[in-house]
């Protein structure tokens, strides 16, 4: 890593978000191609002025950055967010940013939500599923889906709203969870699973059994953690 940049990617890391905001920005009009890795590392930040700046400072690093990084980022919650991807796509990968166009119009044309919004909606779902007091199966399920999704956003929405809700969540579900808090990519979605499984535990019932006992599985999370 080139020594004089130690110290602003050190502060993508600061507590105050004005002085990530600035490191980011920093890294991008340097234009030094070392900083992608540690950009992408910090695309998870909670603040989405911090991930808007990591998103536009990754688009000015160039062709490095692969394309399907700032597509899964169109799935961010923040408009903002939203448009330094797509400005990024336009200025360095515009036949990708072009190919999105047909699922762009079914989406506009049908009630089918096309790939790319998917993200988006699974988000927006999750987020407001947590203010409930109760889920449905086909609920959970929902959410248990977006546990996979691409964009690590959508996965820590899910997280939360399955650790508000609590009871009733499928044993797959937990597994899940599970995998999440030990092997996420994004911080942010490892502390998120890590903070659901806490609370859903934290009951010691309603884990739902959603098939019959293999052998050796004694569906006691307990064992796993």
């Amino acid at each position: 890593m080139t020594s004089f940049l130690e110290p602003i990617i050190a502060t993508l890391n600061h507590h105050a978000w004005h002085f990530r905001e600035d490191a980011a920005e920093t890294l991008g009009l340097l234009g030094q191609q070392t900083a992608i890795k540690p950009l992408i590392e910090v695309v998870d930040d909670k603040d989405s002025r911090i991930r808007k700046a990591v998103i536009q400072a990754l688009g000015r690093l160039g062709g490095d950055v692969p394309a399907e990084f700032f597509v899964v980022a169109l799935g961010d919650s923040a408009a903002q967010v939203r448009e330094a991807a797509l400005t990024a796509l336009q200025r360095n990968y515009p036949d990708v940013l072009y190919s999105l166009l047909p699922d762009t119009m079914k989406t506009l044309q049908s009630q089918e939500v096309g790939a790319i919004f998917t993200p988006l909606l699974q988000g927006f779902i999750a987020e407001i599923s947590g203010y409930l007091h109760s889920a449905s199966p086909r609920l959970l399920e929902v959410l248990t889906r977006a546990l996979e999704a691409p964009y690590w956003e959508t996965k820590m929405n899910a997280c939360q709203a399955l650790g508000k809700l609590r009871r009733n969540i499928p044993y797959h579900t937990i597994r899940r969870l599970l995998e999440l808090r030990q092997n996420a990519q994004s911080r942010t979605v490892r502390d998120a699973a890590d903070d659901a499984l806490a609370e859903i535990l934290s009951l010691e019932t309603g884990i739902e059994d959603d098939g019959p006992e293999e052998e050796g599985d004694s569906r006691t999370v307990f064992l796993y953690i």
